[in-house]
């Protein structure tokens, strides 16, 4: 095998470890991270049980609700008027009916006050879409202003409405940047509420989360050699998030955190193929995605960070082959 980590320690230290490359195992590796003290809290599902964290959630009227109903309403009539359009791509239609349906259920959460149900009442009907020309670089390109707008309302919100605002910035930045058609496209379009910790709390279990992203990023590097043409793309996501979890350990460490340190090895299993390799990167990424949000639920001196990991991070997962997510950020629902 040829391959530019082949003197690395982690040849020795994943030398046992079995092709294991499903969101089952990554799981099992979320539990070796010390969180298993949290009860149900995993990649997929951070919700923390934190007696000293102060959940701030949504509900009533989420703030810039009638700019963002606005913003909706143009990119669902946008999508809605391509729905017989010739020149797209049998990829490009099942998209565009999918961003119909997405901007549907983030329409329906700004008019209910938040992405998730309580399961007591039916969601009030929102507003019709805006009647639009159909044209697929106008819908890319409203995409590309809403993730602008509400990156913005982000910014100037806490708790779970800012969560609210980032995730659907995240979402038009992904989709916008993934609009060929080909990426994989989630079905849930209602997440579960998640309960936010402490700011220094939220932040240490990113990092936490990381050292297993660093790990697996790595792992992934095994059957790789340099002139395979997945070796940049899998080096740069471990060089990224080696460059993260250095970057959020200074800054947890500036709000008088303790920063959690790794717990290698994972139970993570070394992928045997260059199209493995890349797919564990994309798993282990979506799956990341719930924690990143729970930290900008929780962010206040910090948020302008946590922001930037949703958006990008969100992103990357997309592009390593995880699936478009309506609400990436949020937990999903059970």
């Amino acid at each position: 095998m040829q391959s530019v980590v082949k003197d690395r320690s982690i040849i020795a230290r994943c030398a046992s470890l079995t092709i294991v490359t499903s969101r089952r195992a990554f799981l099992t590796a979320v539990g070796m991270l010390g969180l298993g003290a949290l009860t149900g809290c995993a990649m997929s599902n951070p919700v923390i049980d934190d007696p000293s964290g102060t959940p701030r959630a949504a509900g009533g009227t989420i703030p810039f609700r009638d700019d963002g109903l606005q913003i909706l309403s143009q990119i669902e009539g946008r999508a809605s008027a391509l729905a017989s359009a010739a020149s797209l791509t049998s990829g490009q239609q099942k998209l565009r009916a999918w961003i119909v349906t997405a901007a549907q259920s983030q329409r329906s959460a700004l008019q209910r006050g938040a992405p998730y149900t309580s399961g007591s009442s039916a969601p009030p009907t929102s507003a019709s879409p805006a009647a639009v020309s159909g044209d697929w670089n106008g819908l890319i390109g409203a995409l590309k202003q809403a993730q602008v707008t509400e990156a913005k309302f982000a910014a100037q919100c806490d708790g779970l409405n800012s969560l609210t605002w980032a995730s659907m910035a995240a979402w038009a930045g992904s989709v916008a940047a993934h609009a060929s058609g080909s990426s994989a496209l989630s079905t849930t379009t209602t997440p579960a509420k998640p309960v936010t910790a402490t700011e220094k709390r939220a932040l240490a279990d990113v990092i936490a989360q990381i050292h297993a992203l660093v790990f697996g990023s790595e792992l992934a590097l095994v059957p790789l050699s340099r002139s395979d043409s997945a070796y940049a793309t899998v080096n740069t996501a471990w060089s990224t998030w080696q460059q993260r979890r250095d970057a959020l350990s200074t800054t947890l460490r500036s709000l008088g955190g303790e920063v959690p340190g790794s717990q290698e090895p994972y139970d993570i299993a070394a992928p045997t193929s260059a199209a493995a390799a890349v797919s564990l990167v994309g798993s282990l990424e979506t799956s990341f995605l719930a924690t990143a949000g729970t930290w900008v639920a929780a962010a206040e001196e910090s948020r302008p960070e946590a922001l930037a990991l949703l958006a990008s991070a969100a992103s990357e997962a997309v592009t390593h082959g995880g699936p478009l997510q309506v609400w990436p950020g949020w937990p999903p629902a059970p």
